[in-house]
């Protein structure tokens, strides 16, 4: 997976199968710290992503599925 973020709210997410799909971003709240990610069209989603941490090294997140998982992710910059 990859994910490229621009600063107009737009990007590209690269699925696991190399399609190339749009993308769609917005902070959801003041203290930047939950992001809701849209990935457009053939297999479209939406993301909520909350806790998220943002440094030079690193995108972390957590997302809640249901009422008693959160799961973790770190996203590490590719040059």
């Amino acid at each position: 997976m990859r994910l490229s973020f621009n600063s107009d709210g737009k990007g590209t997410y690269t699925d696991e199968n190399r399609i190339i799909h749009q993308t769609e971003w917005k902070f959801n709240s003041k203290d930047f710290q939950d992001i809701e990610l849209k990935v457009g069209p053939p297999y479209s989603v939406t993301y909520q992503w909350s806790l998220v941490e943002i440094t030079d090294k690193a995108l972390y997140n957590t997302t809640f599925v249901g009422d008693n998982i959160m799961v973790t992710a770190r996203c590490i910059p590719v040059h």
